[in-house]
């Protein structure tokens, strides 16, 4: 039996119902203490509208999907049912403040997700100010790890990007002039940060141009780029890329600059595809039927059988689930200090492959790859392990 989205009306119905018949239910939305029966109820967070809505919806396919596996579509985990309640940020920091307000207020314990770090790190300290735990969605801030206790990651972080791409640009780093395009959000800014801190001295300058997000004017941007005459481009560029790949290539980036980025969700794909350079280099925390484990099968069939691409943010989505189940699953009382510690120095095999919580700060670590793109499909061609790119401890 697969979990489903609960309405607000009913969820308060079950919550009343729950406290009448069991007499060892948390009030607080966790299992009974007694043999851990009853029924959890996790908030899914996340942007089902505004600009992150693409990948907000992606997100929560692959938390259900994750959450059918993890419990092995019986809706409990050793008793326990599990309950998804579904909400909208918006993508709107108010909106998701209000939403997650509500949704402690009536007793939920435990919310997952959102697109945006700088909702995340909102939801951080909300989540110890409150007392519940809180796992993020894709949002990549490096200020998300280590936050507090409550806190931890679903995904991979700025730091583990900008590592995997100064692995695969080796001494080409060296001297050399940088150029990062980038939004003008926390995101965006956590990059540049980092690829300063870890190239250091290095490279002979890094300079950014930041864009508002969304960005629906690319040239002027691009042409700062084309301006610079980096010997090196790196694009981290949130949302839509489309536009703003092809203008790199209508400017002739590519010929005089190495370029290496990130890929986006799998609409995206054609575009990177479609640009047929030597100069340029891509790589990503998940791509379908590369790893060879059963929740990454799962994953691809079930994506697959509703009808969508699987990307890295269904693997995010999926993992994060997983996440919870264990920490409902490895606690009788439910309550959030058992939850955090059952789940500090978890290692687990998720759809990225082999993947870890540090206990220290919840760093979040699993391999990356780097791929490149043949009649329009995505081939790997090495896979860097989650250890060798873990952000430094604090």
């Amino acid at each position: 039996m697969k979990a489903v989205p609960m309405t607000r009306k009913a969820f308060l119905a079950v919550l009343a119902a729950t406290a009448l018949a069991l007499t060892g239910c948390s009030a607080a939305g966790g299992p009974a203490a007694e043999g851990g029966k009853g029924e959890v109820v996790v908030g899914a967070l996340t942007s089902l509208s505004g600009a992150n809505s693409p990948s907000g919806k992606n997100w929560l396919e692959g938390f259900k999907v994750g959450l059918d596996f993890a419990i092995g579509g019986t809706g409990e985990v050793n008793g326990t049912k599990i309950t998804i309640e579904e909400v909208d940020d918006r993508t709107d920091p108010n909106t998701a403040m209000t939403e997650a307000t509500d949704l402690v207020g009536r007793g939920v314990k435990i919310i997952a997700g959102t697109q945006s770090s700088g909702i995340a790190l909102n939801l951080a300290g909300f989540a110890e100010e409150n007392d519940i735990l809180y796992i993020t969605g894709s949002a990549n801030s490096n200020q998300i790890t280590g936050a507090n206790a409550n806190t931890f990651r679903g995904s991979r972080q700025a730091y583990q990007d900008v590592a995997t791409l100064v692995e695969g640009l080796g001494d080409k780093v060296d001297g050399a002039k940088i150029g990062i395009l980038a939004h003008d959000i926390e995101y965006g800014k956590s990059l540049i940060e980092t690829t300063k801190t870890i190239i250091g001295d290095r490279a002979e300058s890094i300079t950014e141009v930041l864009a508002p997000f969304p960005t629906d004017d690319v040239a002027p941007y691009v042409q700062r780029i084309k301006s610079g005459d980096f010997d090196i481009v790196i694009p981290f560029w949130s949302g839509d890329v489309t536009a703003m790949w092809r203008a790199l290539e209508q400017q002739d980036i590519f010929s005089s600059a190495q370029v290496m980025s990130n890929i986006g969700m799998r609409p995206t794909w054609p575009t990177y595809a479609e640009i047929k350079s030597p100069n340029l280099s891509l790589f990503t925390s998940y791509v379908e039927n590369h790893v060879d484990n059963d929740a990454a099968r799962f994953l691809d069939k079930e994506v697959a059988g509703l009808g969508n691409e699987v990307d890295y943010i269904h693997a995010d989505g999926f993992l994060a689930a997983q996440m919870i189940v264990h920490a409902i699953g490895e606690t009788s009382a439910g309550s959030t200090a058992d939850m955090i510690a059952a789940l500090e120095g978890y290692s687990f095999d998720s759809p990225r492959g082999p993947t870890s919580i540090r206990a220290e700060d919840h760093a979040l670590t699993a391999p990356m790859v780097f791929l490149h793109f043949e009649d329009g499909k995505a081939v790997v061609d090495s896979t860097v392990d989650g250890a060798d790119i873990a952000p430094p401890l604090p």
